[in-house]
């Protein structure tokens, strides 16, 4: 079976748990069928492999995944994809134009002059070759999506594919065009939506595309059962629609520590967003410290929020005991994690949290919030986001009884053996030959 596979993300190129979980998934998948993974500026794999130590570089270049970059098609073949799909899918001037930004023109001044009025076909053209196509989440992201749509195209429009699976709305809008010129199934999977990554408040744009792909995706997957209700909630999507399909890791498991360092180590993990809730480390820092507790404290991950949360730790005098060290590599991360006594996802909103799989496999206790898709599937100690005392004495309990604290990793390192890639792969297996069973009869 052929699979024509769309996301922004692959491992090691990914910014949280998404590019791992494409890379790991994919993977899987291609080990039972011909799987192409369509993404932006494939070539950032190869720059950030070379980063990675030997052993790692071994790990991350043995995979079957055909891996397409997209982001310098033809421009002969480009301009001809938006002369073709702009009137009949994308209508760039009434989406796309209006999400770019001036200075994108400015900054290339060479290629065209902006008129005043980007009506015409051949606007659009030259809008597409101005737009970098960097795989990044900047300012642009809405005018690099549709570029990406419009540059996959015309690596795949000649080829023949059983299915498309496109992860998350960056994909979906790729798959959507996908699914028109190739008349095969699509399926969405949903990793997390825009109300998880910033509420009510969020893109109205990127929204209104999640739902366009909910509705007309033939089959859904997400992530957790949680997922699975905001979804049908927020989008009117019939349930019947979606499958849940857990993650999993291919870490392996690591004995729990058998005692407590003199000075334990408190880890955060995850991108320094709101939607993560970074900040909340900092406050139980502070309770702690009131308390009379002494801990250090990791804050691993960049985002928008690191600023802040700097300034933050030196107001309440904590900048010696938080060390904020930014995005790690594989090897390096699991160094720092086996340093740590505890790791702490305080996230306002967590479709899964595969972060709290990989610090269980390496032995070390978790703490999350209740709202995490992840406590579907694994027995992990919870805490409400809102609930500061809670969170103080949870922590507490599990850096006061090394026995205790011990048993329960032990626990949560039974249910994760669950959780398999080989499982994750035969499920999504088992959804391709129904959506093509379907499509034949």
């Amino acid at each position: 079976m052929k699979v024509l596979m769309f996301g922004w993300e692959y491992a090691p190129q990914h910014t949280g748990g998404l590019g791992v979980v494409c890379k790991e998934l994919a993977n899987e998948l291609s080990k039972r069928h011909e799987v192409s993974f369509m993404m932006p500026n494939a070539r950032k794999i190869t720059e950030r492999v070379e980063k990675i130590v030997e052993k790692e570089v071994a790990t991350t270049s043995t995979q079957s995944t055909n891996i397409v970059d997209v982001s310098q098609p033809v421009e002969a073949k480009l301009d001809a994809a938006v002369r073709k799909y702009q009137p009949a899918y994308i209508n760039l001037e009434a989406d796309l134009l209006p999400y770019v930004p001036a200075e994108l023109f400015r900054e290339a001044p060479a290629i065209y002059q902006v008129p005043k009025a980007q009506t015409k076909v051949t606007d659009s053209v030259k809008a597409m070759r101005a737009i970098p196509l960097t795989g990044t989440y900047g300012k642009k992201l809405n005018a690099e999506v549709t570029k990406y749509t419009l540059a996959a195209s015309t690596y795949y429009e000649e080829e023949e594919y059983d299915i498309i699976h496109a992860h998350d709305w960056m994909g979906i809008t790729a798959g959507l065009l996908a699914k028109a010129i190739l008349k095969v199934p699509l399926i969405a999977h949903i990793h997390s939506t825009e109300l998880d990554r910033n509420g009510a408040g969020g893109d109205q744009a990127i929204k209104d595309k999640e739902r366009k792909g909910l509705e007309l995706a033939d089959a859904i997957i997400c992530v957790s059962e949680q997922t699975k209700k905001s979804i049908v909630k927020a989008y009117h999507i019939d349930a019947r629609k979606i499958q849940v399909i857990p993650n999993a890791t291919t870490w392996r498991n690591h004995k729990p520590a058998t005692a407590l360092k003199k000075v334990p180590e408190i880890t955060f993990l995850g991108r320094l967003t709101h939607q993560k809730g970074p900040g909340k480390i900092l406050d139980l820092a502070r309770e702690l410290e009131n308390t009379g507790h002494q801990f250090s404290y990791n804050i691993i991950g960049d985002g928008y929020l690191k600023e802040q949360l700097q300034a933050t730790a030196a107001h309440l005098n904590l900048s010696d005991q938080v060390d904020f060290t930014g995005f790690l590599e594989p090897e390096a991360l699991k160094k720092k994690l086996k340093k740590s006594s505890l790791v702490v996802i305080p996230s306002v909103a967590e479709p899964f949290g595969l972060v709290a799989l990989e610090a269980t496999a390496m032995g070390i206790p978790v703490m999350i919030s209740a709202n995490a898709g992840v406590n579907e599937f694994m027995p992990f100690k919870t805490f409400e986001t809102w609930d500061l005392y809670s969170m103080k004495q949870l922590a507490i309990a599990l850096l006061s009884n090394p026995e205790k604290t011990m048993s329960y990793v032990q626990t949560c390192q039974e249910a994760l053996r669950e959780l398999k890639w080989s499982k994750s792969a035969r499920a999504v297996s088992t959804l391709y030959q129904k959506l093509i069973k379907e499509e034949k009869s």
